[in-house]
């Protein structure tokens, strides 16, 4: 893949052209023709920390641990699921909200406040 380039001539190597993507997953990260780095790659890493928070769901349940020790918990292992290599990502407010909608509700979860609050 050619990332921010016009020369559209095959590549060769060996006498044998080279397939070309328009994206590929390299360490992690969902690299695409476009800018490299993509929305796609921000969605498969809120999966991925979903993913996280769900197999320590558990935790969430037991009234033994504090909710400062929750929140500790669900910082050093779903967020840094969330965050991992994110300094690569272009922020845009679409990306934040995304990751704020994320966050916030998995902070409800562990807090146990449904919205909308009935009084």
């Amino acid at each position: 893949m050619r990332i921010r380039n016009y020369n559209n001539q095959p590549l060769l190597l060996n006498d044998q052209s080279i397939e070309q993507v328009t994206e590929f997953p390299y360490l992690g990260n969902i690299i695409s023709k476009d800018n490299g780095f993509t929305d796609k790659d921000v969605a498969v890493r809120i999966k991925k920390a979903r993913g996280a928070f769900g197999m320590i769901n558990k935790v969430w349940r037991y009234t033994m641990y504090s909710n400062n020790t929750n929140l500790r918990i669900f910082i050093t292992n779903v967020m840094s699921v969330l965050l991992y290599d994110c300094e690569n990502w272009g922020l845009t407010k679409t990306i934040i909200h995304l990751l704020q909608v994320l966050v916030n509700t998995c902070i409800r979860t562990i807090l146990n406040i449904f919205w909308p609050v009935q009084i």
